[in-house]
């Protein structure tokens, strides 16, 4: 009797194991149904498992700065955004001083056109005031900072990227601008030099007239009219006229190219750049124009304008980016980018000739009139300083947040590829399972019933032959 209860229990051993195991796999298989994943837990691969949980992480890192790369484009899009209207107001300013280029205007359309500049003018003062994810991005507040800077020797400077951080230096020669001069008689033009002639310079060319006999100051008002035209203005010195060059450096040329009549000059003053020397190393004459110098060793990359006549030995400074604004758009660690931009304020914007704040009701150059061609050479000028930092937007905006984003698009999408290789289940194999281990589980219940019936009959069988009730 022990033998036939020991045969049973044993079956009944193998078929409980297996109804276990059925069970278990059904419920894995709806697990993975459930989660759509097919390592859910160590125990399901550990290898996978491990496989899986790097890959995660590192879509993770991916990720968050995928929501740091679209934080940086906002940024770039709206300052961009901001510069296009700076802009935009400019050549609004121009386009006033251009119906005044010709003097033709009345005091009234010129009151009229003075209060559309002034309009303008605030209007660029609100877009570079204007915040940017809270922060003044255009009004000077992410700048480069600079300890030490002498203003009576430096007129500007521009960082695009910074490693040294003190800097020292000389200028040995200050650039120099060209003088071209004509000599009259008793300060009048002589009187066989009526002329026509071409007055040309760095910024372009202009037609001349002269007349025999009138004042030398009366043809220095005609070529300052077209200042804004050549780069070149005129003034009088007794009996001398002379032509100098608003710019400064190898390229401040002056030709006078007479085409009719009788206009004799001669070359004063040829200009030439300035030589310069930057934390020990004399700067070749490739990277100088006139006065400004751009400087790029070592990480180190910035464009300074000197201002014009000095000379000796620089006041030596340090410059921070304490204030830059710095993105992580690389998923390595303390790989940031910064950015940076100069004030584009009216009081800021502008060269030479002056800043744009001298074009507001009030200023040197306001009321156009006479004031128009220098005020113009103003826009001209601005436009020219707002273009560098168009491209720094520009750069920043278009190149390297916009690559930024495409690698981790691309990097994110292969991750998830990697992923779904390895975790994504097939829902079909997945509910096939779960009908083949469920219906297993059924059969082996099944079974141990039929088992169960068994045994209850052999106890009866028992109970006959040993005459038991």
């Amino acid at each position: 009797m022990s033998r036939i209860g020991a045969s049973i229990a044993g079956f009944e051993r193998v078929l409980l194991n297996n109804l276990a195991r059925t069970d278990q796999a059904a419920l894995t298989a709806a697990l993975r149904l459930a989660t759509g994943n097919k390592v859910n837990v160590p125990s399901d691969d550990p290898s996978a498992f491990a496989q899986l949980s790097w890959l995660e992480h590192r879509q993770s890192i991916v990720q968050d700065t995928k929501v740091n790369v679209d934080a940086a484009a906002t940024i770039g899009a709206q300052a961009q955004l901001n510069l296009d209207t700076v802009r935009a107001e400019i050549v609004v300013i121009q386009n006033a001083l251009l119906l005044d280029e010709d003097q033709s205007l009345t005091a009234e359309a010129r009151v009229t056109n003075q209060l559309l500049i002034d309009a303008a003018l605030k209007k660029i003062d609100v877009a570079a005031g204007s915040k940017i994810s809270g922060k003044g991005f255009l009004d000077g507040s992410v700048d480069y900072r600079y300890a030490g800077k002498n203003a009576l020797q430096i007129r500007n400077i521009s960082v695009f990227a910074l490693v040294e951080t003190a800097i020292s230096g000389s200028v040995g020669t200050a650039a120099t601008q060209s003088v071209t001069r004509y000599t009259g008689t008793a300060g009048n033009v002589s009187g066989g030099d009526t002329s026509t002639f071409t007055l040309t310079g760095e910024r372009g060319s202009a037609s001349i007239t002269t007349t025999g006999g009138e004042t030398l100051a009366a043809v220095a008002a005609r070529v300052n009219l077209e200042s804004h035209k050549t780069g070149i203005t005129a003034a009088v010195d007794g009996d001398n006229l002379d032509f100098t060059t608003v710019d400064y450096g190898d390229d401040a040329t002056i030709a006078v190219a007479v085409t009719s009549g009788t206009f004799a000059t001669s070359s004063v003053t040829t200009a030439a750049d300035a030589i310069v020397t930057i934390n020990g190393e004399t700067i070749a004459s490739r990277y100088v124009d006139g006065n400004t110098v751009t400087y790029a060793r070592n990480g180190t990359h910035f464009k300074i304008e000197f201002v014009a006549g000095f000379t000796g030995s620089l006041d030596a400074f340090t410059i921070s980016d304490q204030d830059v604004a710095k993105f992580a758009l690389s998923t390595e660690l303390n790989d940031q980018t910064s950015l940076a931009f100069s004030r584009v304020s009216t009081d800021s914007l502008g060269g030479l000739s002056g800043l744009l704040s001298d074009l507001a009701s009030g200023g040197s150059l306001a009321d156009l009139g006479t004031n128009t061609s220098q005020a113009l050479r103003v826009v001209n000028e601005a436009l020219a300083q707002l273009t560098l930092t168009d491209g720094q937007a520009d750069s920043f905006a278009d190149r390297t947040v916009a690559s930024a984003a495409t690698l981790l698009t691309n990097y994110d999408t292969n991750l998830s590829k990697s992923i779904s290789a390895i975790n994504d289940i097939d829902p079909n194999e997945e509910n096939l399972l779960v009908a083949k281990n469920q219906a297993l589980s059924a059969n082996t219940v099944a079974a141990l019933a039929v088992i169960q019936a068994q045994q209850t009959s052999v106890l009866g069988l028992l109970k006959l032959i040993s005459g038991l009730k």
